[in-house]
Parts: C-alpha cells; sequence; structure tokens
C-alpha cells in the first residue's frame, strides 16, 4: 500500500513539473533574434560554440543558425512557461554545472511571451 502510495504521489509531483513547464503554442508568437555567445555553452545536453547567431522560436522548435555561414547549428523543442509579458530583450541565464561546465538554464527572446527551458544533461 505504501508503495502505491509512494507512486501516485511522485506521479502527481512529476505532472505538476510537466504542466509548469508548458505552454500554449497556438498563443506563442514566432520570433527570432541576433544574439552572441561570448563562451561556449550547453543547450539541453549540446553545444554550442561561442559565436553570433540567429534564434528563431518557431512555436514548436528553437532554433541557432550561425551568422558567419547561415548553418543550422543546434535546434531544440520549444518549452517553458507562458510570461505574462513580452520578454523586453534577448537574455540567456546559464549556470554551471558541478563539473564546470556552463549550461543554459532559461532563454527570453526580444518579443516572445515564453520562457524558454530545455532538459539539463
Amino acid at each position: 500500500m505504501r508503495k502505491s502510495l509512494w507512486t501516485v504521489m511522485s506521479l502527481v509531483a512529476l505532472s505538476g513539473v510537466l504542466v509548469a513547464q508548458g505552454h500554449n503554442n497556438a498563443t506563442e508568437k514566432k520570433i527570432s533574434d541576433l544574439m552572441i555567445v561570448v563562451s561556449d555553452v550547453k543547450v539541453g545536453g549540446d553545444l554550442l560554440k561561442a559565436g553570433e547567431y540567429r534564434v528563431v522560436c518557431d512555436t514548436m522548435r528553437i532554433s541557432f543558425i550561425r551568422m558567419s555561414d547561415g548553418k543550422l547549428i543546434l535546434e531544440k523543442p520549444c518549452k517553458g512557461k507562458e510570461l505574462q509579458k513580452d520578454a523586453d530583450t534577448t537574455v540567456m541565464l546559464t549556470d554551471m554545472d558541478r563539473n564546470g561546465t556552463r549550461y543554459v538554464q532559461k532563454l527570453l527572446l526580444r518579443g516572445s511571451n515564453v520562457e524558454h527551458v530545455f532538459d539539463q544533461p
């Protein structure tokens, strides 16, 4: 009985986290902006090298396109919570993991109403 109660409680907690990270793609705006990444950073487990990128959110995916040659470097699912208002500026919030590797916690794109998040390695 305790084991099944624990399982149910775990599933409820997990579903709460998943719902909190979801947003309505129908109300999200397609948006893009230029961003300079000053040092290598992990985005959802994949390495994004320092450089200048066009970051595009088409409501389903976030794409990082290198400006020097127009090459698609990285693409991740669009997920995160919906904001009360559009972001005023593009901001990449990062942190360091226990190995000293920098990773993206959140990405706000100027004009977007979504706080983009990525799976952590």
